[in-house]
Formats: C-alpha cells, structure tokens, sequence
C-alpha cells in the first residue's frame, strides 16, 4: 500500500511524498543500501543517500520501539546480556500483539525518486535485486 505525490524538480529526479507501511519500508532498506554501494554516479549516489537517511531516521524510531518490547517481554540471556523473546511462549505472543499495529502504522517519507538511467550502466541488478527499490527508481 504505497501512495506517492511526485513533482518533477529536474528530468531525472522526481520529488514528493510517499506514503508507505512501515513494515514495507524495512524489506527495502537493505536493498537501497546495496544499491547506494554500487558503482554509480555521484549525483544518484547522493540522491540515494539522502532517501536511505530519511529511512534509516524512520526506522531508528521503530527499532527503539522493538527493542524496549523485547526488554518488557523478554528475558535477558546471562551469557550475552541481550533481552530476548522466547518462540512459542506467552511473552511471544504478547510481544506479536504489541508489534503488530506498529508494523502496519503508515509513514510518509519525503524523498527524491531517481530515473534508472541515471544508475548508470555499471550496476548489475536482478530483477529480484529491484523490486524493493520500485519505490525509489522511476523505469522510463
């Protein structure tokens, strides 16, 4: 469920707001991440490392969230020190009823779409590899 109000601001680069489940956004952000690695042009690389810090500030909220659920519901590891929540047990499932409706909270996100021809022609992308990045990349 993603919503989008796109302006042109030049030929390649499109800005405007996204409207996006938070659940959604996280599957993404790796794949922005490996594409914001890649060879590309200063310029795409610059755009696209605005959008992955306008996610990752979105998501630090989220894990701040997630990680005090794991603390209230959890039990801390003697070994580790980390809180963790046990599969199959009541604190699971009172840990899945919290998460839930945060998971599915929608977000908007104000960022800059960019034209995949302006990706170059150094990144080697599968078909698999784009589909989380549809959001970001405008296929003319």
């Amino acid at each position: 469920m993603i919503a989008r109000t796109i302006t042109p601001i030049f030929k390649y680069f499109y800005y405007g707001n996204m409207k996006i489940i938070l659940n959604e956004l996280i599957g993404k952000r790796a794949a922005l991440a490996k594409l914001v690695s890649c060879d590309i042009p200063v310029l795409a690389s610059f755009k696209l490392g605005k959008a992955l810090r306008v996610i990752n500030n979105e998501l630090q909220e989220f894990e701040k969230v997630r990680n005090d659920l794991i603390t209230k519901h959890g039990t801390e590891n003697k070994k580790t020190g980390n809180f963790e929540v046990k599969a199959g047990t009541k604190s699971m499932e009172e840990f899945i009823k919290e998460l839930e409706p945060l998971l599915k909270e929608e977000i908007e996100l104000n960022i800059e779409q960019i034209s995949v021809e302006k990706l170059g022609e150094k990144v080697e992308f599968t078909a698999g590899d784009m589909e989380p990045l549809i959001d970001f990349i405008i296929i003319e």
